[in-house]
Order: C-alpha cells, then structure tokens, then sequence
C-alpha cells in the first residue's frame, strides 16, 4: 500500500500541473506542429509533441545518478512517454505497452528474471530555433523556413533497462537472464553484449544471452541496486541503474531449516463456490527430541496468518507468498537479547503449526475450512508426557483473526457443552473485529488513477499495482473486510 501511495503523489503532482486531458493535448499538439514536414525529423519521435511523465533526457545511456531505472513500472511510463511522441507515422515503431505486457507476463515468476531494455533515440526542437530562423511561429503553429542553415531538431540517445519483476523469486539471491527477444529499438540497435554490476567487488558480470547471473546475499532483506551495460554491434555503450527486491532469511536457528519444516494433512478445501485450498505445515518442538514423543503432535499453537495480496496473481510462486520461514524471521527481528522463537519452543514446547489459505475467500468459507483443519490436527494429537492431552492455542493475525474467531464460535455453537475445537486460547493479533477502515479517499484515488488514460494508455496498464488493486477490492473478503467502499472509478 505505501508504494501505491507514493505513486499516487506522484500523480497528483501531474495533475497539478496540467489540468488538460490527454486528448486536449494531443489536439493543440496536432495544430502546433501540423504545418512542419515530419520527414526532416530525425527520428521521426519529438520530444515537445509527446508526454512528459519523466524527463527522458536522464536517460541517455550515461552513468548518471538519476539514470536510474527502478522497476517495470517506470520502464512502461517512458516506453508510453516515447510511444507518444511519435509524429511521423512512417517512423519505425516500439511496442505498445499491451504488447509489451504480454509478452513479459508468462516470465514474470521465472526461476530467472530477465531484463527488458529500450535503446532507442528521439529529437527535440532546439530551443533557439525560432531565434535563429529555423523555424518560425505564426498562429500557434510551427512553420518550416526554407534554406535554414541547420536543422531544428536535435537527436538524443535513450537507454532503459530493468528486471521485468520487483522481487527475486528465490530466497537470498538475485537471477537474472537476458532475453533477446526483450530488446526494444525505433533506430535498429542490436546488442552486442550484457553486463552486470552488482558493487560487490567483482565489477561487471558478462550476461550471455540465453545465460543467467546469480547474485547471493546474505545481509539483510532490501532492494539490491545494480548497474546494467549495454554493448551495441555498432560499438555503442549504455548504462544505467537499477535494483531488485531479495528476501534474505534471518538465522532463526536449525530448528527452522528446510528440513525440519514438515507438511501436516494433506489438502484442505473451503466452502467456496470456486474452493480453494488449504494446507498445514508444522515445526515440532526439539524440547522433546530424543524422547518417545519426539516428532509427534502434542503442544500445538496454530497460526493463521493475514491477507495475502499476492493471492491476487494465481501464478505468485510460494517463495514470494507469506509462510512460516519469512512469520519467524519477523519475529524475532530487531529483538535484542531475546529469542522470542525459542521461548515458544526451548521453553514452552509448542509444535508451530502454519495455515497457507488462498486469504480472498468470504470468511465463512475459509473458517469452515479451518474447522476441518482443527478436526484433523485434534486426531493426530498424543498425550503429553504426563498422559494428558493438551488443550490447542490458536493466534489469528488480521484476517486471520476474523477466520480463527469465526471457526471457533461455530465449533462453540455446535455442541456449546463440549466443543470440539479443543482450544483453550484464541490469541489475535491487529485483527479488525468491527472492520477494517480504508478511506474512501485513498479507494477513488486508486480506482480513477488506474482507469484514467494518459496519453492513450490506462495508467493500471503501466503500473501494476493499480490493476492489483482493482482486483482485490472486488474480491469476496473485500466486501466483508473493509466497512466501506467504492463502486466504480469516477474517471472513464
């Protein structure tokens, strides 16, 4: 959500400085520079024709600290910035961002993300070519003068490049490949070589085509920048900035490799029209390692965890989904002194027992499933030491909360003399138990912002997390979850 903030201020800012709409502007453009011979344009793409989201001219291919290249987003706004300044339409095309989409979609989770690059060039109008008589302005057009001494029009070198994904889909390392069909040109270059640099005391990293380039890290979680070099067939070099997120798993300790992170049951499906479903995994406690009641369920403390946005793209590999690894690392970050994973286990002797659930469902439909889940975990339960049967706890986080609440109530109502839960603590953690509050502000703002066309491109279509956002404000959860809502975008 911050990100979608950040964006939109962005936004407002372009607003604020132009109150026309894009085709308002593209009309005055046409009368501008109707009159000129677009053939005499270089490129035949100018610069002051088109959208100015960003100012292009930081990226010419130069290593500059504002050559900098963030994300897929920002390479969609300057592909649309230049897709707009086309004024010649025999000029050689670049791809439409629709295009662009679909082709990058089906590699958007691949184990190795590729890298996606626009060279390209355009012109803009020097600025004293009305002074110097290279052209002339009458009536709110431009007008070629005959036998000029130079040309108008000053051609200017541009670079992008980036991964086509914010986030590395593997833990503690960056991948990255390079795909020739992914190279994006209106002047005919090639490339001749790729090249990687990631400051960590090796320099640029040949990228073959077709290869890959891994990068480990094993500080901390975080955007991890890196420089991209380009060398053309015609010897022409370009460089620029750009970063991915990584997820690096903390030390939580050995109990938490892998390995020891076990499946519980097998599917749980929800009551859903469409159902989903569930699965459990478990972590049992080592407190009773080398005893007859090692590995075996007795202690349990189950988790069901918040909404999960990325259920919003069925293809979101596990990596980059919320799982128990990524909880405990959250747990026990920036406690000093106090290891809050080995409390629940050293000491108390719970078995960690983690719910993965597809988070958009109604509640009831993935409280029924959770019911199931309890049923199963409470016929695989031993006695304890002392032969008695532990009683479960159960801690809903957000969303979860809610679910956890709801299965337990039923279970409660069912049979009020003697529930079946066996839970004797229900724990939940920033659970919004008389709804979640958005501002209708914040939803008309993401749902105009996504559906208002900028220069003949809805913005959801560049920035990805306005579609996602859409998505998820029309999911079933939504409804319930949130006390109020839109309906619909303002802007068509």
């Amino acid at each position: 959500m911050k990100k979608l903030i950040l964006i939109i201020l962005c936004f407002l800012q372009i607003i604020k400085v132009s109150s026309q709409t894009p085709t308002a502007d593209r009309v005055a453009l046409d009368n501008i520079y109707q009159y000129i011979n677009k053939s005499a344009i270089p490129t035949g793409y100018l610069n002051d024709y088109g959208a100015a989201f960003l100012k292009k001219t930081r990226y010419n291919g130069q290593m500059t600290d504002s050559n900098f290249i963030p994300n897929i987003n920002v390479f969609r706004l300057t592909l649309n910035d230049l897709l707009s300044a086309k004024i010649n339409p025999t000029a050689p095309n670049l791809p439409s961002i629709e295009s662009v989409n679909n082709t990058i979609d089906p590699m958007l989770y691949n184990a190795a993300t590729p890298l996606i690059f626009n060279i390209s060039r355009y012109d803009t109008l020097h600025e004293m070519a009305v002074i110097n008589n290279l052209l002339s302005f009458s009536n709110g057009s431009y007008y070629d003068v005959a036998g000029r001494s130079q040309s108008p029009y000053q051609t200017v070198n541009f670079f992008a490049a980036c991964p086509i994904n914010d986030e590395a889909t593997a833990t503690g390392t960056i991948t990255l490949t390079y795909n020739s069909s992914l190279v994006y040109s209106n002047c005919g270059k090639q490339i001749s070589s790729v090249s990687i640099n990631f400051y960590q005391g090796a320099g640029y990293q040949t990228l073959a085509s077709g290869g890959t380039f891994t990068q480990t890290f094993s500080d901390s979680s975080g955007y991890k920048p890196f420089a991209i070099k380009v060398v053309c067939t015609d010897g022409s070099v370009y460089e620029c900035y750009s970063l991915q997120y990584v997820h690096v798993a903390a030390n939580v300790g050995a109990r938490y490799v892998a390995g020891n992170i076990l499946p519980l049951g097998g599917s749980f499906a929800n009551t859903a029209p469409t159902p989903h479903n569930g699965t459990m995994q478990v972590i049992y406690s080592r407190l009773r390692q080398g005893t007859a009641l090692a590995n075996q369920l007795v202690k349990p403390l189950i988790i069901i965890n918040g909404l999960d946005e990325t259920d919003i793209d069925p293809n979101t590999p596990p990596s980059l989904k919320k799982n128990l690894r990524k909880l405990l690392q959250d747990w026990n970050e920036n406690i000093v002194g106090y290891d809050f994973n080995a409390q629940l286990d050293d000491v108390a002797g719970y078995d960690l027992i983690y719910i993965n659930y597809y988070t958009l469902d109604k509640i009831e439909h993935n409280a029924d499933m959770l019911i199931n889940m309890l049923n199963y975990i409470n016929s695989q339960k031993v006695n304890n030491a002392s032969g008695v049967k532990e009683q479960n706890v159960v801690m809903g986080i957000e969303l979860g909360g809610l679910i956890s609440r709801y299965a337990l109530a039923k279970m409660t109502r069912a049979n009020p003399a003697s529930p079946t839960h066996e839970t004797r603590l229900l724990v939940t953690h920033d659970a919004p138990h008389q709804g979640a509050y958005m501002p209708l502000g914040y939803q008309h703002l993401s749902e105009d912002f996504g559906e208002m066309d900028y220069w003949g491109t809805p913005f959801r279509r560049m920035i990805k997390q306005f579609s996602d956002r859409q998505k998820l404000k029309n999911s079933p959860v939504f409804l319930q979850f949130y006390l109020h809502k839109v309906d619909g975008a303002i802007v068509s």
